[in-house]
């Protein structure tokens, strides 16, 4: 960029200007599966034992082709978790079981 004066002798300079282009947020986060089926052991244990912990179900992973802040990646359950059977760790992806299931019962989660 060069910058002059109106004066007699006109006075000029110039500086050398870099532009950098952040990463617009224009990818969104796929999964690496569209579904995920998962088949969960039968347990033994009582309702009470296992409300003090949350058991481990599965981690679900996702990756998003943005660069820098646009590609931090926020994990929620959106539908299917009415009876509150679910968590999902927003940072990790990891999906635990918080309430018991019956043999043979089934979830979809979103």
């Amino acid at each position: 960029i060069t910058v002059s004066d109106q004066g007699v002798p006109v006075k000029s300079t110039t500086v050398r200007v870099i532009v950098k282009v952040l990463d617009e947020n224009d990818n969104k986060p796929q999964f690496m599966e569209k579904v995920y089926k998962i088949k969960l052991p039968e347990r033994e244990k009582p309702e009470k034992e296992r409300a003090l912990r949350r058991d481990p179900v599965y981690r679900v992973i996702a990756s998003d082709r943005d660069e820098g802040p646009n590609a931090e990646i926020s994990y929620s359950i959106e539908d299917g978790d009415e009876q509150g059977k679910f968590f999902i760790e927003p940072k990790t992806g990891m999906v635990s079981f918080k309430k018991f299931s019956a043999a043979g019962d089934y979830d979809i989660l979103t």
